[in-house]
């Protein structure tokens, strides 16, 4: 039976948890090489959980993700189909090309939403409700990131769901090079390397 992911609130500025994402921390991203690492995804092409994502006009908020590790950047973009179970699991290289590898350090830190169990039982929802759905429950989850982008001016992102990430909206300031709303657009330090190269086995 379909997951009926519950409506956001009106209140979230009030009920988010913040947390910081330090300066000093290495964003890790895995991104298409048709993009910048510092780059958003201008939307409002794609099919993720919390992105793409529209404004109150229905216009597209750019989005980016990192996460606090290769490891975690990986899972949760090229291989994020790969299944859970225990047991051999294969992986085309195919599916690996035209992608890189990038590291970017932020100019400031940055404000995320907490998304963690306990955050979210203060915001309503479930973990299974928000975090935990399949590809076909995307479009009702996207309604909380367009929620929290709208109710929450000073976050940037959200953070606490298998490991830290950010992402989408407001990172300008301090993870990208682009320009949305509210954003200074200052550039940051940033480093990428292709994909095959550290897919290669001897």
């Amino acid at each position: 039976m379909p997951i009926a992911v519950p409506t956001p609130p009106l209140n979230l500025n009030k009920l988010v948890r913040r947390v910081s994402w330090p300066k000093a921390d290495i964003i890790h991203r895995v991104h298409p090489d048709k993009y910048l690492a510092d780059q958003f995804n201008p939307g409002p092409a794609g099919n993720a959980r919390f992105s793409p994502i529209l404004d109150a006009k229905g216009n597209s908020i750019p989005t980016i993700y990192g996460g606090t590790t290769f490891d975690c950047a990986a899972m949760e973009t090229v291989f994020h189909d790969v299944p859970f179970a225990p047991g051999l699991k294969t992986h085309a290289k195919r599916k690996l090309k035209a992608h890189h590898y990038s590291q970017v350090l932020s100019v400031a830190d940055l404000t995320l939403a907490e998304l963690t169990t306990t955050s979210l039982r203060k915001l309503g929802i479930k973990r299974a409700e928000l975090i935990e759905t399949e590809k076909n429950i995307y479009p009702q989850t996207r309604a909380w990131a367009e929620a929290i982008h709208a109710q929450c001016p000073d976050i940037q992102g959200y953070t606490g769901y298998r490991a830290k990430m950010i992402g989408p909206w407001r990172l300008s300031c301090s993870a990208t090079g682009s320009a949305p709303a509210r954003s200074p657009s200052t550039r940051p330090q940033s480093i990428s390397w292709p994909m095959s190269p550290l897919t290669q086995t001897s």
